[in-house]
This record gives C-alpha cells, sequence and structure tokens, in this order.
C-alpha cells in the first residue's frame, strides 16, 4: 500500500511518501525504479540522510520469487551468508549507475530482539512473534532488506498490516524481512504476508501455504547530499538531476487482491479451525454425549 505524503505537492524538497527514481528498469523483474521515502532526514541509523523503501516488489530475473537461503538442509537463519544478501548486493551492482552509487550510502547496523502481535489469536489474547538479534546484520550494505523493527513502525508509515501491503505486477504478494525468528525455530525468518500480517516462514520455501512466490523489497539510505541534485518532476516525484532515464510515472493504484492467495487463506483457516474442534471441541463432545448417557441408564 502506498504510504501517503504528509505534505503539499508543491514542496521545494522531497517529504515522507514521496516516490524517488533510482536504478535501471527491468520489466522481467518487475522493477520500475520507484523507491519511497520512509524518512526524508535520517537514514535507519539515525544519521543524516533518507531512508527509503522499493515501492513496489521485485523477482528474480526470470521472474520467479526468491528464496531467503535455498539450500537442502538449511542449518542457520541468519540474513549474513544468505541468499537474500547476495541478492541485494547483485541487484545494486546491477542496477544503478556510477552517479546513483555515489549517493547510495554503506550501511551498518546491528538489529536487537523484537517481538510482535501475531496477526491470528483468541479473543483479545495474541501470541508474540519473536525475532532474534543479529550484530552486524548490515556490514557495508548499499541496499538491503527491511528489519521486522523497521517493517511494522509507525514512524516510518508501516505500523498496521493494511500499510505493509505491496504489490508485485499489480498483485498483493508476500516478501522477505532480514529478521531471524526465535531460537525454537531455528530455519525461520520473518515475512510480510501477502494481506499485510508480519510473520515468521521457513527460509527454504518460496511458496507461502500454496498462496504465491516470495518478493523481495529492498531498502537504502541516501545522502544527503544527493537533495541538491533531485528535480522535481511532479506528483511527489524526483529524479536526479540530468539523470538519462526518463521514468513515466508508475501505477500508484493499491494491489489488487490475490484471489488463489484468498481461497488458499480461507482454505487454512477452515482447517484451523476444524483442528481445534477436533483437538478441544471433539472431546467435550464426547463427555457431554457420555454424560448424557449415564443419565439415561440412571433414570432406566
Amino acid at each position: 500500500m502506498a504510504i501517503a505524503s504528509g505534505t503539499a505537492s508543491d514542496s521545494s524538497s522531497p517529504q515522507n511518501g514521496d516516490l524517488i527514481y533510482l536504478g535501471q528498469k527491468d520489466e522481467a523483474m518487475a522493477f520500475d525504479g520507484a523507491w519511497r521515502i520512509l524518512d526524508n532526514e535520517k537514514t535507519n541509523t539515525g544519521e543524516e540522510g533518507m531512508f527509503l523503501l522499493c515501492e513496489h516488489l521485485i523477482g528474480n530475473a526470470d521472474g520467479s520469487g526468491v528464496y531467503f537461503r535455498n539450500e537442502k538442509e538449511p542449518s542457520v537463519n541468519t540474513y549474513t551468508g544468505s541468499d537474500a544478501k547476495k541478492w541485494c548486493e547483485d541487484f545494486y551492482k546491477t542496477h544503478f549507475d556510477e552517479d546513483e552509487k555515489s549517493y547510495i550510502l554503506p550501511t551498518y547496523k546491528s538489529d536487537e530482539a523484537f517481538e510482535i502481535d501475531a496477526a491470528i489469536g483468541f479473543g483479545n489474547k495474541k501470541p508474540k512473534v519473536n525475532f532474534d538479534p543479529e550484530e552486524n546484520i548490515l556490514n557495508g550494505d548499499h541496499v538491503f532488506l527491511l528489519s521486522a523493527e523497521e517493517g511494522s513502525s509507525e514512524k516510518y508509515g508501516l505500523e498496521t498490516a493494511d500499510k505493509r501491503v505491496a504489490g508485485y505486477k499489480g498483485e498483493a504478494a508476500s516478501y522477505w524481512l532480514r529478521s531471524p525468528h526465535s531460537p525454537s525455530f531455528p530455519i525461520d525468518v520473518g515475512i510480510v504476508f501477502y494481506m499485510g500480517w508480519l510473520m515468521d516462514f521457513y527460509e527454504n520455501q518460496n511458496d507461502v501455504f500454496g498462496t504465491g512466490p516470495i518478493r523481495m523489497r529492498p531498502a537504502l539510505n541516501l545522502s544527503k547530499e544527493c537533495l541538491s541534485s533531485l528535480k522535481k518532476m511532479g506528483n511527489d516525484e524526483w529524479c536526479l538531476d540530468g539523470s538519462a532515464r526518463a521514468h513515466d510515472s508508475i501505477d500508484r493504484s493499491e494491489p489488487k487482491p490475490n484471489i488463489r492467495a484468498t481461497w488458499m487463506a480461507i482454505g487454512l483457516i477452515a482447517m484451523l479451525v476444524l483442528l481445534l474442534f477436533l483437538i478441544i471441541g471433539l472431546p467435550i463432545l464426547i463427555i457431554l454425549l457420555v454424560r448424557r448417557k449415564r443419565r439415561k441408564l440412571k433414570k432406566a
């Protein structure tokens, strides 16, 4: 879902929610060069600059989804050494020119432990989804994935599920986060489900409950020096002055519902309800029937 800009369209400098066009468009990957400004004053490490998130989801060069760690027997779920991190590094190398690279900052950051309420609970109680800390998770990275904390931050306008929804070729899809899940699930990592739920999922899978491939939604930090080189294109859109890349205005409409995913989710919920009935409801029903039969026998 597009994050609304909080300022008027005639602002003389980029504002939160505006789009900046960077990088070579790539139709095969569904990359249109649009990046949403999450913070127009600070990077995700709190330094001067801007923190940007890719507006739409991206796939592989063949249009497929992306594995977080494509191994037959993965033993770790850290972002360091993952296929997802390598994908981001390769994307930076191949999709930005030298002028653009001069403004993209190397990012150094350690992530702390983080927890969020699960999307589904019982009554007013919801279990927690826990994510582990990881030291030096970003170690000079120019392009990287959001953490679970960043991906649910009110500061960045991502605090609710509807604000986290993003589309791949116009259809809502799931995307990876960089945060490792708690030790009880040593091969799970964070994802944003196609409905915007922030949850965990097995790193060596590329299809969430049959709802479709998991995509990438990279982020990056720009140096404050780029401000003097940005040119307003209209409609809260910006590009580097003198850029040889002319970007057409992108489709800002909300991603279409993922019909297949919606039916799969309905089926999954139905299965969970049935499972809960079998675990809890069925024994209670049997007990009630046994008691009723005993009362009839006593009366007889």
